[in-house]
C-alpha cells in the first residue's frame, strides 16, 4: 500500500511540474497598443469616407475627438493603427498639459 501511495505522489508531482513548465508566456504587446489610453473609430456603412475618432485616456475620460471627412480609413492596416497610436499619445500629452485641443488636428496631420 505504501508503494502505491509513493508512486501516486510521484506521478502527481511530475504532472503538476510538467504543466507549470509548459505554461504559455504572455506575448508582447502589439506596436499599436498605447500605454496612455485607447482610441475608438466610428464609421457608417453608407458613408465610408466619414469617420469620427475619439481618444480616451486610461481613466475612460474623453481626451480628444476629430471627424474626418472625405478620407477612407483602413483600420485593419498596421500603418494606420500605428498612426492612430501616435495621434493618441500626442493628444493625451496635450490634454495632460491642459492645452487646448479643439484647434489641433492630430489625426488628419499624422495620416497624411
Amino acid at each position: 500500500m505504501k508503494k502505491l501511495i509513493t508512486v501516486m505522489a510521484v506521478a502527481v508531482f511530475t504532472l503538476t511540474s510538467t504543466i507549470a513548465a509548459t505554461a504559455q508566456r504572455p506575448s508582447p504587446a502589439a506596436k499599436w497598443i498605447s500605454d496612455r489610453g485607447y482610441w475608438v473609430v466610428e464609421g457608417n456603412r453608407h458613408q465610408p469616407r466619414q469617420h469620427t475618432i475619439r481618444f480616451y485616456n486610461n481613466d475612460n475620460v474623453l481626451v480628444y475627438q476629430e471627424t474626418l471627412a472625405d478620407t477612407r480609413l483602413h483600420i485593419n492596416r498596421k500603418k494606420t493603427r500605428i498612426a492612430l497610436k501616435k495621434a493618441l499619445d500626442a493628444a493625451v500629452v496635450a490634454w495632460e498639459g491642459k492645452r487646448s485641443l479643439e484647434s489641433d488636428h492630430y489625426v488628419s496631420l499624422i495620416l497624411k
